[in-house]
Parts: structure tokens; sequence; C-alpha cells
């Protein structure tokens, strides 16, 4: 199980182009391919959170001729994302005349149904906005639903929108059986279309964490390993500390000690929240490591691997 970070399509200071992402999802290709080659058959989870964005932000430029609901650019952002890393990885496999199978799988994600209330509006989604433009926006029609925008940055609004826990992956049995034949699946981009059981399923304006899901689909198809790779060596402690080690074997309590105690934040802390979530309900390892040493890591030899208590020799090893 790989969870890709958005560094993975997306590397700090390219334009966003289609041919940039499909030259990253090339290299990408290759550390999965190593892998496979190694006997490991993989889901790969992409956040996708950078094409989200930039789709909304052509919808906000044409906004006078067509308006999609965040959950359908949800679903058109999978569809273009699941294309280009599942080509990237049909190509890679061609050139090593592998018999490596792939699958895209577009997946909804189950909510809770009062998971959505504007109490948990955390996500920033869409344009970049002034104070007097994010007031403007404020003002709707009354059958519209209230908007609501948080402060990202200094003088700088987003709309929010809620992020709640995922439940469970709609396709998850066929993911499962896909992988029980030898097939990769590409699965839960953007976090998965977000829904809800009303009788029917009904889709809603949220957007699911890519690391909770990763857990989540990981643990629903059996995944042994889970392994988030981001563009950092690891979890280091203490947190922006000049003196901060990397951790190379940690046990699930004392990982979960570190972040209590504030050592580890932001978007690691979500990374030891799921891989604390993955190993509770039945998976080995879970291991934080850098793009490009994804079969390093399988092997030891790179990134945090978080295991639970009993099977850590020496949970605070430090960086060779």
């Amino acid at each position: 199980m790989i969870s890709l970070c958005s560094e993975v399509l997306l590397k700090r200071g390219e334009l966003e182009t289609y041919e940039e992402q499909c030259e990253n999802a090339s290299q990408v290709a290759k550390d999965v391919m190593d892998a496979i080659e190694e006997g490991y058959t993989f889901v790969l989870v992409y956040g996708s959170g950078p094409q989200l964005t930039a789709e909304l932000m052509i919808q906000d430029f044409t906004k006078d001729l067509i308006s999609w609901p965040l959950h359908a650019n949800i679903a058109k952002v999978q569809g273009l994302v699941g294309h280009i890393i599942q080509l990237a990885l049909i190509n890679e496999a061609k050139k090593r005349r592998s018999n490596a199978r792939f699958a895209t799988v577009l997946t909804h994600t189950l909510l809770d149904s009062d998971s959505t209330s504007s109490r948990s509006f955390c996500f920033p989604v869409g344009v970049f906005l002034t104070k007097d433009e994010m007031k403007r926006r404020s003002v709707l029609p009354s059958k519209e639903k209230k908007r609501v925008f948080a402060e990202v940055t200094n003088g700088i609004y987003r709309k929010v929108v809620a992020s709640p826990e995922p439940k469970n992956v709609i396709e998850g049995r066929i993911i499962k059986k896909l992988v029980a034949d030898g097939i990769n699946v590409v699965a839960c981009l953007c976090g998965g279309v977000p829904i809800i059981d009303r009788g029917l399923y009904i889709p809603v304006e949220a957007v699911i964490d890519r690391d909770l899901i990763s857990a989540k689909i990981a643990t629903l198809v059996g995944a042994t390993t889970l392994v988030f790779l981001t563009h950092v060596d690891g979890i280091f402690v203490p947190f922006s500390s000049r003196q901060a080690t990397l951790l190379r074997q940690v046990s699930t309590s004392a990982v979960r000690k570190y972040c209590e105690e504030g050592h580890i934040k932001g978007g690691m802390s979500r990374k030891v929240r799921a891989s604390l979530k993955f190993t509770q309900f039945g998976g080995k390892r879970a291991i934080v490591a850098p793009i490009g040493k994804l079969t390093a890591s399988l092997k030891g030899l790179a990134g945090t691997h978080i295991l639970k208590d009993t099977n850590v020799v020496d949970p605070h090893t430090k960086a060779q």
C-alpha cells in the first residue's frame, strides 16, 4: 500500500502542466516497478489536492458558463490523475517487458451522515481571496448552503469544507479482489468522492484526508505494509529543532507520545495518526520514506518504520 504526497506529481517551482506531471509520474513508476519486481503488489493512493485546486480555479474563471459541485470535480480529477499514473506504470512495465498489470478504480468514500456539518469545516479548497472578495462571496442566494471561509495566510482567505474521517470505501471489496488477483490498483485519488447513506448514496461537499483514506483502504484490502512517500527522509524529533533526530524505527506507543508532547506536528502528525489506525487494525508496519526510495524502505534501509511495540528492537535508532 503506497500513499503518494503532492510533490510526487507536482514539484515545487513547476508550472503544473500536463507534461510535467506525466514526467514526474514516470519517475514514480520506476520506483514502483522496482518494488513490483521484488514481489510486491500495491494499491496506490494520491491526494490530488493541487490538481483539484487547479480545476476549481479554472471553474472560478468560467463560473458564468458552467459550474460543477465539488464532489463532481473530485470525480473529474480522479479520472485525470488516474490516467497519468496508470499510463506511466503501463509504459514502465512495457519498457521492462514485465507482465505487471494495473487498474485505476474511481472510488466513493462513505462518511457518517452528520460528519459534514459546518463545525468540522477545516479543509481549504478553491481560489485565494482578499478579505473584501471573501465578504462578497459570503453573500449568497437564500437557497444555497452557507459558505465558510478561513484565513490561510496573512490577509488571504479560502473557502473551507469538511474533512471527516472515512467510514468505508464502497469499492473496497472490488479493490481487494483485484489485489488478490495480482493486479496493482490506483484508487482513492483525491480521497474518493465523498458520499453519505440516506437510503441511497448522496454525494456531499467534503474532501477526505489522503493519509486517513490510505489507512482505511489498506485495512480493507488486508495490506501488511503502508508506505507514505513524501519529500522528507522520515520522521524527525523534536519538531523544527536543529538537533532533530531521524527515527529509523519507532514503536506505536512511542510515536503516539511524541505527538502528544508536540514533537511531531502538521502533516507528519496526520501520517502518524493514520499509521496508528493501520497498525491497530491488523497492519504490520507503516513507513514514512522519501520519494525515490520505495524499495529501499521496504527492505528497511530508508525512512521511518512504525511498528507495534513488540516488534521494535530500538525505537530511538539514529540516522546513519
